[in-house]
């Protein structure tokens, strides 16, 4: 049995395809499926890299713990529902 080459633009033309399909029978879940990643990075950059700051000028200016509470942490806590679902 030999094996046939497949060129990149038959393997894009495939892919191009699948996802018309995709988009077709599911376009919300198709859709989600391709942005979840780029949202998970973007909350892990703005915890890691904004907050993280957040919170040391706040230590350095020696603010109330509230102060940095609420805007901190209560926005993540609403992102919990979409990212951690129950079921």
């Amino acid at each position: 049995m030999s094996e046939q080459k497949i060129t990149l633009k038959r393997t894009i033309s495939n892919n191009w395809f699948l996802l018309k399909i995709a988009l077709q029978e599911a376009p919300l879940f198709t859709i989600e499926e391709l942005t979840t990643r780029a949202r998970h990075r973007l909350i892990v950059f703005i915890e890691h890299i904004y907050m993280i700051g957040y919170i040391i000028n706040a230590i350095q200016y020696q603010k109330p713990f509230m102060e940095v509470l609420l805007p901190g942490f209560l926005p993540l806590l609403s992102l919990w529902p979409k990212f951690c679902p129950i079921m």
